[in-house]
């Protein structure tokens, strides 16, 4: 994580840090995209296909994902 010279990274574990900006001319739009990218089936699919690891629990343990990712359960 990014951080000063002088300090440590303040980095934190697990979720994307999706985030709605202040200034954005579409929050509504924003919130939607957060939602879809942060459901069951965009996180399962994106594990899947690129190998990302999931901001939801369950998907740590599905089925076709801890086929081809065994590890995914113990992280």
């Amino acid at each position: 994580m990014v951080h000063n010279r002088c300090e440590s990274s303040g980095a934190c574990q697990g979720g994307w840090g999706w985030g709605i900006a202040k200034s954005t001319q579409h929050p509504e739009a924003v919130w939607k995209a957060i939602q879809f990218f942060s459901s069951t089936e965009a996180q399962r699919k994106i594990a899947l296909d690129q190998g990302y690891l999931p901001s939801r629990r369950s998907v740590f343990n599905d089925t076709k994902i801890v086929e081809k990712y065994s590890p995914f359960p113990a992280v």
